[in-house]
């Protein structure tokens, strides 16, 4: 008790708590520590997540609810929860209208802020740390000379997994002439797709999912969703770049 550690990565949520990695350097012993265990200076939870990371907020659905990949009606549908389901909430988008949860499995997703009830009075879900933000930066890209045919990049919003990484979500929106098909190709073992930040760090996905996974074909207008998995950056960077080295992609932006 009083002895200073060395938090040595991000914190990983088991349903209950958050506990972090911790090195006692004097004694070179390496271990974990539940958060409330930790005084005062302990860091938040990865690059680009504000608030504090405190113990689960217990919610309860009012009605029958699907939970989603992600923080907006437009994901996937991955679970549902009935009005008997308690959902151990930790963390929240940046308007506080969705809440991240954690299911019976260990995977987390999103629910509804408008269709749940604490369960303790004294808690408040405003007080949980901001785990998705969106981002909205677009480049546009071009297939020909004509500049004609191509598409419009967009790196949408980025969302915090706990124990994982960041997912980085992104969507291709097609523009071509009458007629023209532009194909897109699986990003699985693409190395030339990757994540850097402003202190000179390169992060590799670890897993890609949507559109990412396979191919897709693509008339004028017709618009694809693909999310990649990174490490967690460095707690210190201010500034990410998503690149796509074959597609001549680089798109910047400032974590919240």
């Amino acid at each position: 008790s009083g002895d200073p550690v060395t938090i040595t990565g991000d914190a990983v949520f088991d349903g209950q708590q958050w506990w972090w990695p911790i090195e006692d350097m004097r004694r070179s012993i390496r271990g974990w520590v539940e958060e409330n265990s930790i005084g005062e200076g302990s860091p938040s939870a990865g690059v680009g997540f504000s608030g504090q990371i405190g113990t689960a907020v217990s919610v309860i659905p009012t009605r029958s609810l699907n939970l989603r990949f992600g923080p907006g009606t437009g994901f996937d549908v991955v679970s549902n929860a009935s009005p008997n389901d308690t959902l151990p909430a930790f963390g929240r988008n940046l308007d506080g209208t969705w809440l991240q949860v954690t299911l019976s499995d260990g995977q987390n997703a999103w629910v509804y802020t408008s269709f749940i009830t604490v369960a303790n009075a004294g808690d408040d879900i405003n007080n949980l740390p901001v785990t998705a933000y969106g981002v909205g930066n677009c480049v546009r890209i071009t297939a020909d000379s004509s500049r004609r045919l191509g598409w419009d990049w967009c790196v949408n919003s980025v969302v915090v997994v706990p124990g994982q990484g960041i997912r980085v979500h992104t969507s291709r929106t097609a523009f071509t002439s009458s007629g023209y098909r532009l194909d897109i190709y699986s990003d699985v073992g693409n190395r030339n797709m990757y994540l850097t930040d402003n202190l000179g760090n390169r992060y590799d996905f670890t897993t890609l999912g949507g559109a990412a996974s396979r191919t897709t074909n693509h008339r004028n207008g017709t618009t694809s969703y693909a999310w990649y998995l990174f490490p967690f950056p460095d707690s210190n960077a201010t500034a990410l770049t998503f690149h796509d080295d074959d597609q001549s992609v680089v798109i910047s932006w400032n974590p919240r």
